[in-house]
């Protein structure tokens, strides 16, 4: 989940920069859900690799370091040329579905 009170202290208590900056990544979701899914269900380890850095970083500029370390756990197993496990991809996707239920609550 993401941790706003930390995310709105480092903006200064800007909560509008904050809603900002979420609303970014809340545009982007759904785009790498499908991007993630797909890879995932093609066997495609590179573009999975790709697809969990963009997340692991979008998620850590957001203040979500428990889904930044999922995304990180399934992107290195992609970069060794591996999908990673049933369990580790499905955690990451769960996280990112919690994730955008706590930003549509936020941001609406």
């Amino acid at each position: 989940m993401v941790d706003i009170d930390q995310l709105v202290t480092m903006f200064g208590g800007k909560e509008d920069r904050v809603k900002m900056l979420l609303n970014i990544y809340a545009s982007a979701h759904d785009e790498n859900m499908d991007n993630l899914n797909s890879s995932f269900s093609s066997g495609d380890c590179d573009t999975l690799f790709q697809v969990s850095h963009k997340v692991k970083g979008s998620l850590s500029s957001i203040c979500a370091s428990e889904g930044a370390s999922l995304a990180a756990d399934v992107e290195a197993t992609a970069k060794e040329g591996s999908l990673p496990d049933q369990a580790a991809y499905d955690a990451l996707v769960e996280e990112l579905t919690a994730i955008k239920s706590q930003l549509d609550d936020f941001l609406h």
